[in-house]
């Protein structure tokens, strides 16, 4: 018996021979024979994570960006379904089990933003994803929740600027915040900009009681 999904992915991890893994689930496919028949081809830059674009459903192609910065976690994610990983990462440091759907999130960022691991897209469609799965059906139940704590985790603020870029999102003038968005939020932030944030995140809290 499985205790959830990436328990069961930890189960195949130990199992495996391979340089590269890349995970299915049921419902999804590869979405061609090149992918199938030229792994060698599509793994020549050598590096620790590989990503393609992907199929969401058959006719509705997903591309990704060649750069992946903490921004980018923002407002999308990676097709864990398009995504290579390099096995000793994953035999070394597996999954958060504690997280029920975006753990995978959790493990990109961990390893782009804590390893400093080097990355390539791949710009061909990697796999066709199948949505309506438990990660869709409870997306905005749980989800959200976890992709919160997750990103806060490579903020300096924490979950408090974490609130404060969507707070921004919710202005219908988003000038003040436009301001924000040219200052750095990866270390050694101000703490005068984060007092700031926090102020007005309690005022916002205030007059939306």
């Amino acid at each position: 018996h499985d205790a959830g999904i990436y328990n069961a992915m930890h189960k195949g991890i130990v199992l495996s021979s391979g340089l590269y893994l890349l995970f299915l689930n049921a419902g999804d496919a590869l979405s061609n024979e090149i992918v199938i028949t030229d792994f060698d081809t599509l793994l020549s830059e050598k590096c620790d994570l590989y990503y393609g674009d992907a199929y969401l459903e058959f006719n509705n192609l997903k591309q990704y960006p060649d750069k992946l910065s903490i921004d980018y976690f923002f407002q999308d994610s990676l097709c864990h379904q398009s995504m290579l990983i390099k096995s000793d990462y994953l035999k070394e440091r597996g999954y958060e089990e504690k997280y029920k759907i975006a753990s995978d999130l959790e493990y990109t960022m961990y390893m782009l933003f804590d390893k400093k691991c080097s990355s390539h897209h791949i710009d061909i469609p990697i796999c066709i994803y199948e949505s309506g799965g438990f990660s869709s059906t409870h997306y905005f139940d749980i989800a959200r929740l976890e992709r919160r704590e997750i990103i806060s985790n490579h903020l300096d603020g924490g979950v408090d600027w974490y609130d404060s870029i969507l707070f921004r999102k919710e202005l219908s003038n988003e000038n003040l915040f436009n301001v924000f968005l040219r200052l750095t939020y990866k270390r050694k932030i101000q703490s005068l900009t984060f007092s700031l944030i926090k102020a007005l995140l309690w005022i916002h809290h205030l007059v939306t009681k």
